[in-house]
């Protein structure tokens, strides 16, 4: 019996162009896997009679249409970008999904960047890949990590991309800070750390958000623009890892913050890494900076439980040395121009629609086991 997928998104996701193309994609994908799939929001929710009025989208024509439907067997949680005073009602929606008996999630769990380095930390086989972190209570903080590295980056740590990220670079006697604001990159100079962090504190929110700080990584550069990388890990119809991707991001000219949606550049590092071992020759080869993702992404399993995909953002500094920077539990996937086949069926959405087929079956298996 085909699986019912519940693909759980905020109520704006197919009203806009890359929530659309998510979805077109899936459903292609789906051409092959053969399951049953729908959307759903929070509003959407029936407890009382267990039923979701759900949209049903169809490829290829992109017709949609509502649908009540049961509870799915699979909950692939796709949900972001929730106005703030929703977002206690989405936990507590999630929350209230995982004790009913017989769903299995996908991506259930929010991997913010704090309790993400600070686990992490427990398992020795990562170590080596975690930059020094530290939890921001306050300027001071920022001051001791400054003094301890001269090049730092702030961060909130449910924060994402790359507009909730500074750094602090310590260039003679001066500070010079970076930062992202209404659509363009910006740089002040402080002339002292005392100035610098007087600065700061009109910028950070200390009451209501967390911060961390983070010691600077000197990334590798590619015709001198900084570059680091965003690996999209799957779990296959095994239930195994598997690196799908690994692109490197190119900041724009004069940045330092490499994110896409900040104007940054994306291309196949394996296809660059020749170039890059001109002048780093001990810049480890694509295959090297996959195994190192699938390793952190079973030290996050074990931390925090099963998940179905991850986005590892990456560095490799100038040394060569891999560095975790951040792992997102829903990251963004859609193929990109140039590097990859953007038309055809692409492994990034069939793999999860074979992962959830996978664990409906052994969802099945182990409820026909019990009843016996």
């Amino acid at each position: 019996m085909k699986p019912l997928i519940g693909v759980f998104v905020n109520n704006r996701f197919l009203l806009n162009s890359k929530g659309v193309l998510f979805a077109s994609k899936l459903m292609q994908a789906n051409e092959v896997a053969g399951c049953s799939v729908c959307f759903f929001s929070p509003e959407d929710i029936d407890w009382d009679r267990r039923k979701i009025n759900a949209t049903v989208f169809h490829y290829p024509s992109g017709r949609r249409e509502r649908k009540l439907c049961p509870f799915p067997d699979i909950i692939y949680d796709r949900g972001t970008a929730f106005p703030k005073g929703l977002q206690r009602e989405v936990e507590a929606i999630r929350r209230r999904f995982k004790n009913v008996e017989k769903i299995r999630f996908i991506n259930s769990g929010k991997l913010e960047k704090w309790p993400v380095i600070e686990r992490l930390r427990q398992i020795k086989a990562v170590l080596p890949y975690l930059p020094a972190t530290l939890l921001c209570r306050h300027l001071d903080d920022i001051r001791r990590m400054l003094h301890r590295f001269g090049y730092i980056f702030i961060k909130n740590s449910a924060g994402s991309g790359g507009t909730a990220v500074l750094s602090v670079k310590k260039m003679g006697n001066k500070y010079h800070l970076f930062f992202f604001r209404n659509g363009a990159h910006h740089q002040q100079v402080f002339n002292s750390v005392n100035d610098l962090l007087s600065g700061l504190a009109g910028m950070l929110d200390f009451k209501n958000e967390k911060y961390i700080v983070q010691q600077g990584i000197r990334l590798v550069k590619y015709h001198g623009r900084p570059l680091d990388l965003r690996i999209l890990l799957n779990k296959n119809k095994y239930g195994r890892w598997v690196a799908v991707y690994n692109q490197a991001r190119v900041a724009p000219k004069g940045a330092v913050i490499t994110n896409l949606a900040l104007g940054g550049e994306v291309m196949d590092y394996a296809a660059i890494v020749s170039d890059l071992k001109e002048k780093y020759p001990y810049i480890p080869e694509d295959k090297k900076i996959r195994e190192v993702c699938i390793v952190i992404a079973l030290a996050i399993e074990k931390m925090f439980g099963p998940f179905g995909e991850i986005g590892m953002d990456m560095a490799v500094d100038e040394r060569g040395r891999i560095w975790l920077l951040e792992a997102n539990s829903k990251p963004s996937k859609l193929p990109e121009d140039f590097i990859e086949d953007t038309r055809g069926v692409s492994p990034q959405f069939l793999m999860v629609l074979e992962y959830a087929a996978m664990l409906h079956r052994h969802s099945a298996l182990a409820s026909k086991a019990n009843n016996c």
